[in-house]
Formats: C-alpha cells, sequence, structure tokens
C-alpha cells in the first residue's frame, strides 16, 4: 500500500499547486490541509471504484481490503460506496460468461443470470448478497439533508454525525459481503478448485476456513 499512499500524496500536492493558484490568501492552515486531504482522499476512493472492472475475483477482493489503509474510516457513507461497488463488480464477473451480459448490464440482470443457472446453496447465498445490495443502494442514494448541511459547518460536528454505531454496522456488513461472495466465487468453482490460480486460491484459503469448506461440500453432497 505505500505505492497507493505516494500516489494519493502526488495527486494532493497537484491540487494543493491548483488551490494555491486560485485562492490567493494564506488560509491552508495545517487543519485545513488535513481536511482537504481527507475529502481528496474520500473522492479518490468513489472515482476509483466507479470507473473501474478488476479482471478477477481475487484483485477486487484485495483491492477492497487494501484500501481500508487509505480510506476515510469514520465516514460510513464511503464505507457503503464500496460495499455496493465491491459486490457490483464481483457479480459481474460471476455472470459475465453470459453471453447477454457486459459491464453496461443492469446489476439486477446480472442477479437473474446467477439465480437461474446455480445451485440451491449458491441461490441462498446469492439471496443474502442481492438483500445486501438493495440495502447500500437505498442508504447510498438517501438525501440525508441534515448530514449535507454539517460538512458546512467544519469537521467536528462532521465527525459527531458519523457515529461508531454507523461505522460499526457499515463494517460489519462490508466484511459480511466479501466474506459471502467469496463463497459463492468458491462454490461455483469447486470442482475445479485445484485447478485454480495461486492468487485465487490463496483468497478462497484465507477468508474460508478448510472446516467451513469441508462443512459447505458436505451439505451440497
Amino acid at each position: 500500500m505505500n505505492s497507493v499512499n505516494k500516489k494519493l500524496e502526488e495527486d494532493y500536492q497537484q491540487l494543493f499547486i491548483l488551490l494555491k493558484k486560485k485562492y490567493k490568501k494564506q488560509i491552508f492552515d495545517e487543519d485545513t490541509n488535513s481536511f482537504l486531504k481527507l475529502i481528496q482522499r474520500g473522492i479518490w476512493l468513489l472515482q476509483v471504484f466507479s470507473n473501474s472492472i478488476e479482471d478477477s475475483i481475487e484483485q477486487i477482493i484485495v483491492n477492497s481490503l487494501s484500501l481500508f489503509e487509505v480510506i476515510l474510516i469514520k465516514n460510513h457513507t464511503l464505507i457503503n460506496y464500496l460495499g455496493r461497488n465491491t459486490i457490483e463488480n464481483i457479480v459481474f464477473l460471476l455472470s459475465k460468461d453470459n453471453k447477454e451480459i457486459n459491464a453496461e448490464s443492469p446489476v439486477a440482470k446480472m442477479f437473474t443470470t446467477l439465480f437461474h443457472r446455480s445451485n440451491p446453496k449458491i441461490k441462498n447465498y446469492l439471496k443474502k448478497i442481492k438483500g445486501r445490495y438493495e440495502t447500500y443502494c437505498e442508504i447510498v442514494h438517501k438525501k440525508d439533508k441534515v448530514h449535507n448541511e454539517s460538512i458546512t459547518n467544519g469537521m467536528k460536528r462532521y465527525w459527531e454525525l458519523c457515529t461508531n454505531e454507523k461505522v460499526k454496522e457499515a463494517l460489519d456488513n462490508y466484511f459480511l459481503s466479501i466474506y459471502e461472495c467469496v463463497t459463492i466465487f468458491y462454490l461455483e468453482n469447486m470442482d475445479k478448485f485445484d485447478k485454480m490460480s495461486d492468487e485465487d486460491k490463496i483468497i478462497i484459503e484465507v477468508l474460508l476456513p478448510e472446516d467451513y469448506r469441508k462443512e459447505i461440500k458436505n451439505i451440497i453432497d
């Protein structure tokens, strides 16, 4: 993640130069500078995840987890955005072998494709993921006037609104989303697990303990 932090710092320095050219007064004290960095990181995170489709489940998971080193961790709204976009990317990769599916296809159509071809065990996890995705969509599209107004009142008020309970709930849902997506990925590829790439195997082995994988297999068998 050092490379990510370096990239963010370089990006911020370019932004800082532009801001200083536009605003001549010396308003960039330490607190303002820190707040601008937080905003820049939040914008960067949403930009990256709204404009990129990774090539593998493994890459999505690695990026989604590693980004917590740079995310504004107390901002539950960003965490919910990240959860929604992660599910979208994984569902796309799982369904893209259908010729009717492409990156522009509605997510609902991708879910339908997976439901039609999946066994009952996979459908159970798909229902969980679909429900979680719909909840994410409700959250990120909700207009929270109080929250938006608070940003103009300064950083202190902003932090007060981002309560620990909201952050904990967002993080719990986020990691459950990752766990359930990896479970679906494993179930889809269980019969060819030994032939999977080392990267994909590592993701499954790290996030799904061997006892749990055996339990899933026994239930299906």
